[in-house]
């Protein structure tokens, strides 16, 4: 059950743990068979190309 309430967090704690919760389940499906680096990165790149959102370059 989740508890209903407010809270503070900033964007950057948010995104960080998005960050980190996305890159444990992609370990997890790898380290289980279920898909390679290369298929995420090849996904990765087409939804960058599919999506209309102007993404600045990472550094």
């Amino acid at each position: 059950m989740f508890k209903v309430g407010n809270v503070d967090a900033s964007v950057e704690a948010v995104a960080h743990y998005n960050l980190l919760l996305t890159q444990a389940m992609f370990e997890a499906l790898e380290a289980k068979g279920f898909l390679t680096k290369a298929e995420v990165a090849e996904r990765l790149q087409k939804l960058k190309e599919e999506t209309k959102l102007n993404f600045p370059p990472l550094q």
